[in-house]
């Protein structure tokens, strides 16, 4: 994809998060589309932020065997780019969350985990790409809240307590 456009990262969210979709179907038998829809923006939304990060560590080489990726293309406005990801992925996932009728500790989680990215990429710089990847492997934080909030708020939901639809 990337001899053919720069939006080879957007492809990877649309093939790489498929999975999403397959394992809610998986385990429901169905697919609930006011929640599978934006779970699975959410996720290409998460690999647009997470791979542009990435591709910056080939800029160069991309450049000298005349590939291309969203590293390039946004250039200077990579974070502003990925801030307008991560807006729209986090966003998705409390909708998703929303229509599943998860309980307050999923949005408890998911204030903890949107307060972390933001700091990351608020202190992203990409002149020195090694930092840019070490900051990155510290989002691994957000997926974690994430799946927590999901565990908790799922379960708060199961046990008859107040959410958000009561």
């Amino acid at each position: 994809m990337k001899r053919f456009t720069f939006w080879s990262q957007a492809y990877l969210g649309f093939t790489f998060n498929w999975g999403a979709l397959l394992g809610w179907a998986a385990i429901k038998g169905s697919l609930d589309p006011s929640i599978m829809l934006p779970l699975y923006a959410s996720g290409v939304f998460w690999t647009l932020v997470y791979d542009t990060i990435y591709a910056h560590q080939d800029k160069e080489d991309d450049l000298k065997v005349g590939v291309k990726s969203t590293a390039l293309r946004f250039g200077d406005l990579t974070k502003e780019w990925i801030t307008g990801f991560g807006f729209a992925c986090l966003g998705n996932v409390a909708l998703s969350g929303f229509n599943a009728e998860l309980g307050w500790p999923y949005y408890a989680c998911l204030a903890a985990a949107s307060g972390h990215l933001g700091w990351q990429v608020w202190k992203l710089t990409f002149h020195r790409v090694l930092i840019a990847i070490g900051n990155l492997s510290q989002i691994s934080g957000l997926e974690l809240s994430y799946l927590v909030g999901s565990l908790l708020g799922g379960f708060h939901h199961s046990e008859g307590t107040v959410s958000l639809h009561e």
